[in-house]
């Protein structure tokens, strides 16, 4: 067996282990609020009481959150080759959804198109991966270091602490604005702009926990609700499981104790089985009309492309 094939072969392996821990895990979720009667009976009443509001809250905050990923990998991808905003849309709507199964189909059929259409190569690609996951981190720990370490020694509460754990916005705008006039580097600023919307990002995962600790019967402030969310981006930063299967709602569970009003860590756990199950019913719809964009957009390219190789032959 030559090094690639052992190399593709160990990927799958570590996919394959992958998405069996992140059933375990979301097994284990399960497992944790059923075996605590009075918890279940308390979240089941507290869903069937909570405002239509926080319902509309969670949904709209769920169905926002492909588009601004969307949004990312258009500005990072856009220095290695022509891909249209609408295009990126599709991709990553129909990626999301095909990555609920194993071996991260979602992630490599993105890949396998932007090859085939848009003529960008597989290294390039994977660049873009890498570069939206480091800087998606990187916001990440900046928040956090703005709200456990700095807004929190202060005291700070309310609007100062969330402009504190915002600050990524302005911050990365504003080098996305240097960066944009150094001529010698003329894709630097990507970066930037990309950091500051991943930071905007974070404040619509925030907008997701809070509404779903709400639904199920808890209370948490946007401020607290941020740190929620740059704790819970961090847990599921490395591509362990899919789409974060499992990993997400243990995160969601223990952030949500800490730092949400009345919360135990399997109330916690509801919470982030709430905002999957309703993040399913929301993916599986936009991903099949993302997936169908795709397929005619690929046969379009198909067929503009005949022609060419026909001419071409004797």
């Amino acid at each position: 067996m030559n090094e690639p094939t052992r190399s593709r072969g160990t990927r799958r392996t570590v996919r394959i282990i992958g998405a069996v821990a992140g059933l375990l895990l979301l097994a284990a979720a399960i497992t944790a609020i059923a075996s605590r009667g009075d918890a279940l009976r308390e979240v089941a009443g507290s869903i069937r009481h909570a405002p239509p509001l926080a319902f509309v809250a969670l949904g709209l905050s769920i169905a926002i959150t492909p588009f601004l990923t969307a949004a990312n990998f258009y500005l990072l991808t856009r220095r290695y080759g022509f891909v249209t905003p609408s295009e990126m849309n599709a991709l990553v709507l129909a990626a999301w959804l095909l990555n609920y199964l194993p071996l991260w189909p979602g992630m490599m059929s993105r890949v396998a198109y932007h090859r085939a259409v848009n003529r960008i190569p597989v290294k390039d690609s994977a660049r873009v991966i890498v570069e939206a996951g480091l800087l998606s981190g990187l916001a990440a720990a900046n928040m956090a270091a703005m709200l456990l370490g700095v807004a929190k020694p202060l005291g700070a509460s309310g609007p100062a602490a969330i402009a504190l754990g915002l600050v990524g916005v302005p911050v990365g705008a504003a080098l996305a604005i240097v960066f944009a006039r150094d001529h010698t580097r003329p894709h630097r600023w990507r970066y930037g702009a990309v950091f500051a919307l991943r930071t905007l990002e974070l404040a619509v995962w925030a907008s997701r926990f809070a509404a779903s600790v709400w639904i199920v019967g808890g209370s948490v402030t946007f401020e607290a609700a941020l740190a929620m969310a740059a704790i819970v981006q961090i847990a599921v930063l490395a591509p362990l499981a899919p789409n974060g299967l499992g990993v997400r709602e243990w995160a969601i569970g223990l952030s949500a104790s800490a730092f949400a009003v009345g919360m135990t860590a399997e109330t916690g756990l509801a919470a982030g089985l709430l905002d999957r199950g309703v993040e399913v019913m929301i993916a599986v719809p936009l991903g099949f009309i993302g997936a169908a964009c795709i397929a005619r957009r690929r046969r379009l390219a198909r067929t503009q492309s005949a022609p060419s190789a026909d001419s071409d032959s004797p």
